[in-house]
């Protein structure tokens, strides 16, 4: 969908402004677009949920239980744009998203797919980037590819969601349908989610600074 945070993720928004929950694995079909950020139907910002869809269940069921499988599709996994976090980016990048967050709300967002559209089209999305700007970061893309960095590696932490992303590496893997060059981009791209030990330390410290603790939870709240 559209909302801030899913709009962030795909380099409109990753953080989007998303709230997104511990069990809310949503496919996208860009970076851009992932489901749980971003703009939600009312219009309200949220954070994009980085995770990918949740792996199928492939174990033994009575007829009457079965749900049929349904190959994943190259455009349902997302480009994804993350980068190596040092403590000061991350601290910039979530004191940028607490500074707009909600504050967008009615601003049209839910008209574009993503941040970038919305900052070129509109004079509030201008605005949003003049008060992104602010913290250091040279425009909407630069803050989204941050920003979702830090939420992949809070996710991965808070929520182990490193676990279905692998297990939706592998399922990706087994599929036959794909072509090489299609599941070789798809890997990619899930792999760009799981988040590099360095960026996980810092994030875990923090986790553990009374002040960032609060901000941090912004980024998995669902309203």
């Amino acid at each position: 969908m559209v909302r801030l945070g899913a709009l962030i993720i795909t380099g409109c928004c990753v953080t989007g402004l998303l709230a997104t929950g511990p069990n809310s694995l949503l496919a996208a079909k860009d970076q851009s677009r992932i489901d749980g950020g971003g703009i939600k139907p009312d219009g309200s910002f949220r954070i994009p949920d980085p995770s990918p869809p949740p792996a199928p269940d492939h174990s033994p069921r009575g007829n009457e239980d079965q749900i049929p499988y349904e190959p994943i599709e190259p455009d349902d996994v997302p480009h994804v744009d993350t980068i190596e976090l040092t403590i000061e980016v991350a601290k910039r990048a979530i004191d940028a998203f607490a500074k707009v967050n909600r504050r967008y709300d009615d601003k049209g967002l839910d008209q574009f797919e993503t941040l970038e559209e919305f900052v070129k089209e509109t004079d509030a999305g201008k605005q949003m980037e003049s008060e992104i700007k602010m913290f250091g970061f040279t425009d909407i893309s630069q803050w989204n590819a941050a920003i979702s960095t830090v939420v992949f590696a809070y996710s991965a932490l808070a929520f182990d969601q490193e676990t279905e992303i692998k297990q939706q590496i592998d399922e990706i893997r087994k599929q036959t349908s794909l072509s090489n060059d299609e599941r070789d981009k798809m890997v990619r791209s899930l792999e760009a989610m799981l988040p590099s030990d360095n960026n996980k330390k810092i994030v875990r410290d923090l986790m553990n600074d009374p002040d960032y603790a609060e901000r941090l939870k912004l980024l998995s709240q669902d309203e």
